[in-house]
């Protein structure tokens, strides 16, 4: 989506306030005005103290050109024209805010569009518009709203990536992120399951709350109407998701707000190509600000390429393992080798896309990365007999997640207080300009503060394994992560346990109501890659 001077083509998807794109596109006058960029308040300053002088070449160049002065209606006919300074042939023209601002100043003159070297603007509607530009820039809930990247790593263990501390090198591009940005020590999925979690981090609410309790489960109709997404898409932005998985598709997930929702035809697919089609869509023409979600989920299980994946999580491999085929320490190791391959792959996607992004945009958008939950490799196969899965366990390695900010009004730093993924709903509205009811969290700003988040299990239509009863939800500060059962008790030690973390681990909504069976197809699709109830 590269910048692109007015030669008489519509603003296609542009249906906002005009002055929400001033700092966005560089506008260039005639060089009596000087070329300024618009949001640069002292140049515009300029201008308007040089206007008398200008006012009248600059309308007579628009005129020579055939383009109209008043009329909103009217689109931009601009051609090359000399720049008598320097022979170089440079695009001047007046963008369609701009006239529409100027015609607005018009009343009636502006239902009409004249085309042709009589139609010339009048000297004052000009002057209006540029001083409604500086007025512009002295007010805050005019200011030009920011493009939002979001990126989610799919199945990213905090532990894996460079900034918190791994010395592999697996992930250099989020650690460039990170080191520019600010990154939250403590942050928490509210679900280890892919499909409940993106719909926290949509919603602002736990699963509990909005109903998808497993992967499979949609979000209702009316809930999708308040989603982030679709508040950002009413707000005038671009928006576009570009996912990776099957069950990550807009009619496996319910929700709603995206302009484009771009999903695998099989059951998955290299982020890459998701980056791919992404940045093939921001080349589009006139779409500006843009909301761009990419799920990438190269470090997913089944570990590997995508024909890897293809062959699913059967054979004991995965999640519930058959001891058989782990023979020696040497057999974890490979795949712990080949998880890391996979947040390898996992990390160069997010920075193709990064530079992509940064590359096709104007200024700069707002970037933020995150997990929808870690993975368990082999900590606990002796004990449970479990390993390189995730959903049925509420234990640090699945519910801690990485979350990386930066770009504009983001202080870079570390933040050492507890967040959810839920609490990112909120911040992207607020990056969006939109205004948000009650105590919002924008997590642009770090907060140190205690606060406990919480987390449960996702839940499964038939019976559970008894080791998987005494995980039900759970709670964290940051400092301490304590998980209940079904009982109310405490897994593991009760001794250490916060009284209020407790609480609020008890205190999780968990909804009684019998789950329905899943449609037979996409059910299929969820037990070929290890999702079978």
């Amino acid at each position: 989506m590269r910048e692109r001077e007015a030669t008489g083509q519509a603003d296609r998807g542009l249906d906002r306030d005009p002055l929400s794109r001033v700092a966005e596109r560089p506008i260039q006058v005639p060089h009596v005005l000087g070329d300024v960029v618009l949001g640069d308040a002292d140049a515009l300053r300029e201008v308007a103290r040089r206007r008398f002088a200008g006012e009248q070449r600059l309308a007579q160049t628009l005129a020579h050109r055939g383009i109209p002065g008043i009329g909103t209606g009217c689109r931009a006919t601009g051609h090359a024209d000399a720049n008598v300074d320097d022979g170089r042939r440079r695009r001047r023209v007046l963008p369609q805010w701009l006239r529409g601002r100027q015609g607005a100043s018009m009343g009636s003159q502006s239902r009409g569009c004249r085309r042709g070297p009589r139609a010339r603007p009048p000297a004052a509607p000009l002057a209006l518009a540029l001083a409604l530009c500086l007025g512009a820039f002295g007010c805050s809930r005019d200011a030009p709203r920011t493009s939002i990247l979001l990126v989610s790593l799919d199945t990213l263990r905090r532990d894996h990536v460079g900034a918190y501390g791994d010395g592999r090198s697996l992930t250099p591009a989020l650690d460039a992120l990170a080191a520019e940005g600010l990154v939250y020590e403590a942050a928490f999925t509210t679900m280890p399951t892919t499909g409940p979690a993106h719909v926290s981090l949509f919603t602002g609410r736990l699963p509990g709350e909005h109903g998808v309790l497993r992967n499979g489960d949609a979000l209702s109709p009316e809930a999708a109407r308040h989603t982030a997404i679709a508040d950002l898409q009413r707000a005038g932005f671009a928006t576009a998701a570009f996912v990776t998985t099957r069950w990550m598709s807009q009619g496996v997930t319910g929700l709603e707000g995206f302009d484009v929702y771009d999903a695998p035809s099989g059951s998955t697919r290299p982020g890459k190509q998701a980056v791919e089609r992404a940045l093939a869509w921001l080349d589009q023409p006139a779409r500006r600000p843009v909301f761009l979600f990419v799920h990438i989920y190269d470090a997913h299980a089944p570990y590997g390429n995508v024909a890897d994946k293809q062959y699913g999580m059967r054979g004991g491999l995965y999640g519930w393992i058959d001891p058989r085929r782990y023979p020696s320490a040497a057999a974890h190791r490979r795949m712990a080798e080949r998880y890391a391959r996979g947040v390898r792959e996992a990390d160069e996607a997010l920075g193709a896309l990064v530079e992509g992004v940064r590359a096709r945009l104007v200024t700069p958008p707002l970037v933020v990365v995150t997990a929808d939950h870690g993975e368990a490799l082999d900590e606990h196969v002796r004990e449970r007999g479990y390993a390189y899965d995730h959903g049925e366990f509420l234990d640090l390695e699945a519910v801690q997640i990485p979350l990386v900010l930066t770009g504009p009004g983001v202080g870079p730093g570390r933040s050492r207080g507890a967040v959810s993924i839920r609490d990112l709903a909120d911040t992207l509205r607020l990056a969006g300009g939109i205004a948000v009811a009650g105590a919002a969290r924008d997590l642009r700003v770090a907060d140190d503060r205690r606060r406990v988040v919480t987390m449960q299990r996702r839940r499964y239509l038939g019976e559970v394994r008894p080791s998987m009863r005494s995980h039900v939800a759970a709670a964290s500060d940051g400092e301490q992560l304590v998980i209940v059962g079904e009982d109310g008790l405490p897994s593991g030690s009760t001794a250490d346990a916060a009284p209020d973390l407790l609480a609020a681990a008890r205190g999780v909504p968990r909804p009684d109501g019998a789950l329905s069976p899943l449609d037979p197809d996409l059910a299929e699709a969820l037990e070929s890659l290890g999702y079978a109830e």
